[in-house]
């Protein structure tokens, strides 16, 4: 068997078994936050206690869930991004790709470097989270997510190697912005800024838009850069964000259990008879199943695939 070819195959298959350790921890990671709060609530009612720092925890698997299901997007290159850039003239799409993806990924090396920073901070001062487990630990996700998002939008921008090649060297040639001082970044504010809102108005992933920005503006403040993975580990520690993968997992069982599909029987039945009766029988669909589920992203998730092809139809 020629080389090549043989090559292929053990990368295909290195791939595979990757993503299936991948999916694994990501779906380890949602039962444990499943489980600990009903074991919590069994526990406190039968037991009179329930297990310290389980809260705790449940609260920095939620970051590691984001994290991970960010690079599980990555790989399937389903990042959320502005859909402008498909208006764009067809001979216009595969240099506009390259460029947005060159700024993303730029953007997403310099907050890999940043997590990394902050991830060794964490080390040195040795604070624990809950039940003896550093910090470092589950702040540790954030380099990992962010290198495997980089791989992988290196990857998707295109199918040759040629301008994967082009596009790391050009993200090599970005990194001198970590060492941007506070007058510099003052004096390239607006051309950058341009730049970022350029690259998101032809399709850059909103989180490097997001985090682009932060990146400026903390450059301007002159604040270490590790601020910024810094406050994105705040905000998913949060104690109210939990609520919102579990919402997720929520809407996914009741749409695996059919309760979409008998939605929209019964309000068919019940308003789709008048005229202009399927606007109607969506709008109220989207009303009655979104407070179920917490999130209207999570019900268009469940109820797209449903009303779609019906709106299309009609």
């Amino acid at each position: 068997m020629p080389s090549g070819p043989l090559l292929a195959g053990v990368l295909n298959k290195a791939r595979a078994a990757f993503a299936r350790l991948e999916d694994a921890v990501v779906l380890a990671a949602l039962a444990l936050m499943s489980v600990l709060p009903l074991a919590q609530l069994v526990a406190r009612e039968g037991l009179g206690s329930g297990f310290p720092g389980s809260i705790s925890v449940v609260q920095h698997l939620t970051m590691w869930i984001s994290f991970l299901g960010a690079a599980l997007a990555a790989r399937s290159d389903r990042m959320l991004a502005l859909a402008t850039g498909s208006f764009l003239p067809e001979v216009w799409r595969a240099g506009a790709r390259f460029l947005q993806s060159l700024i993303a990924i730029a953007i997403t090396l310099l907050l890999g470097i940043a997590s990394l920073e902050l991830t060794r901070i964490d080390r040195e001062f040795g604070d624990l989270a809950a039940w003896n487990i550093p910090v470092w630990v589950f702040t540790a996700v954030m380099p990992v997510g962010f290198a495997l998002i980089v791989l992988r939008q290196i990857w998707h921008v295109s199918p040759r190697p040629w301008p994967r090649v082009m596009v790391a060297l050009g993200c090599l040639l970005l990194l001198p912005l970590w060492l941007l001082t506070a007058d510099a970044a003052a004096a390239l504010w607006w051309p950058l800024l341009g730049l970022l809102i350029a690259a998101t108005v032809i399709g850059m992933p909103i989180y490097a838009a997001l985090g682009g920005l932060a990146l400026l503006l903390f450059w301007l403040e002159g604040t270490p850069l590790s601020a910024v993975p810094g406050e994105a580990y705040r905000m998913s520690t949060s104690p109210m964000l939990p609520a919102i993968p579990l919402f997720t997992l929520a809407g996914y069982i009741l749409a695996e259990g059919g309760a979409s599909q008998r939605l929209l029987r019964l309000f068919s039945a019940a308003v789709g008879w008048i005229p202009g009766g399927l606007a109607l029988v969506v709008t109220l669909v989207l009303a009655f199943f979104t407070p179920l589920t917490g999130a209207s992203g999570i019900t268009i998730l469940a109820m797209g695939g449903l009303l779609l092809p019906m709106l299309l139809a009609s």
